[in-house]
Formats: C-alpha cells, sequence, structure tokens
C-alpha cells in the first residue's frame, strides 16, 4: 500500500485490529493471529454492511454477533492454531474481538450516535461482570473467556432486563476498575 492510499478508514481498521488483539490477549493469541481471524471473518465487510441496514435491531445483531462468533471460533480451529489455543478459545474471545472491534471502528467514531453503535453489545470482561453482579446481586459467572455462545447470550439478557432503555455503549458505565476516585501514581 502506498501512503497517498492509506486513508482514515485503513488506519481506524488497524487500530481496531491492534485494540481487539490486546483486548483477546487472555487467549495468548498474537496480533497477528488476531488480524488473521478478523480478516478472514470479514468482519471489517460484515461491520460496514451492518451499516447500511436502514432496519438494523438486536434481534438482527443478537444473530449476526452469533454467527460471526461462530465462524471465528471455526478458523481458529481451521487455522492450525497450538492445541492449547484451540481448546482455551470459546465463544466469549470471539464476542470480545468482535464487540472491541465494532467498538473502535463505529462506537468511538460515531460518538455513540450511529444505529449500531446503539445496540452493539459492549465487551463482556470479568470487570464488568463482577460489577454487574455487585450492583444487582447476581451470580453471574465472571471468567467470559469460557463462554459459550449460550452463556453469552444470558449475560446479554441480564444486561437487557436492567438496562433495557439505553444505548449498549453505556452499560459500559458498569467498566470500573476501582470505586477511588484519586489517581494511583504509576511506578516507572
Amino acid at each position: 500500500m502506498d501512503i497517498d492510499d492509506y486513508a482514515i478508514d485503513e488506519h481506524t481498521h488497524r487500530f481496531a485490529v491492534w485494540t481487539a488483539a490486546r483486548a483477546a490477549s487472555r487467549s495468548r493469541l498474537k496480533n497477528t493471529e488476531v488480524e488473521y481471524l478478523i480478516n478472514k471473518s470479514f468482519l471489517k465487510e460484515e461491520v460496514e454492511a451492518l451499516r447500511l441496514l436502514p432496519l438494523l435491531d438486536e434481534v438482527y445483531y443478537r444473530k449476526w454477533i452469533g454467527t460471526i462468533g461462530e465462524k471465528i471460533c471455526s478458523l481458529v480451529k481451521e487455522q492450525g492454531l497450538s492445541l492449547f489455543k484451540v481448546n482455551t478459545f470459546h465463544f466469549g474471545l470471539a464476542a470480545k474481538i468482535i464487540s472491541i472491534y465494532i467498538k473502535t471502528v463505529e462506537v468511538l467514531p460515531t460518538k455513540g450516535e450511529s444505529l449500531l453503535s446503539q445496540i452493539a453489545y459492549p465487551p463482556i470482561d470479568g470487570i464488568l461482570l463482577k460489577n454487574l453482579n455487585t450492583k444487582h446481586q447476581l451470580k453471574l459467572k465472571v471468567n467470559w473467556s469460557t463462554f459459550d455462545r449460550g452463556q453469552y447470550v444470558n449475560v446479554i439478557d441480564e444486561l437487557n432486563k436492567y438496562y433495557p432503555s439505553i444505548p449498549k455503549w453505556e452499560i459500559e458505565m458498569l467498566w470500573k476498575v476501582s470505586d477511588k476516585e484519586e489517581i494511583i501514581p504509576m511506578e516507572y
């Protein structure tokens, strides 16, 4: 690719690949492996197609993320990764890759205003789940990276139950590491 051909859309896509790879690092997949999964599942093209649907709703989106998530899980098995990676990669990781990718290429650039931004599920992780459990006295499993599709859908149903009428990205208000407001200095 020539510098004259490098546009903001490609730049955003590459950053989204990187953020998704970092978010899925629990699986110990390399950035290049996550990039492969994103490219081979045609996630970029799938998201672009979602943007064009005038009647996009959560029912459609739920089916869509399930289909793409299962496709990514199949690609992990087909790619010939180590047995460890194949055995530790579950739907929860695929959903996290998809959600982080969409958050990066759609939710943030549109400031949460697009139709897709309104219905796309937040990235599910241990912090969000622990805080959801605490806030609503639930006992949901928090080991998100091992979720199968059914366990993932169960969490989405719980989120919809407690937060039915807000854009889905706003549920990330639960993603707070600490109740403390002070800044903890980092040591270098």
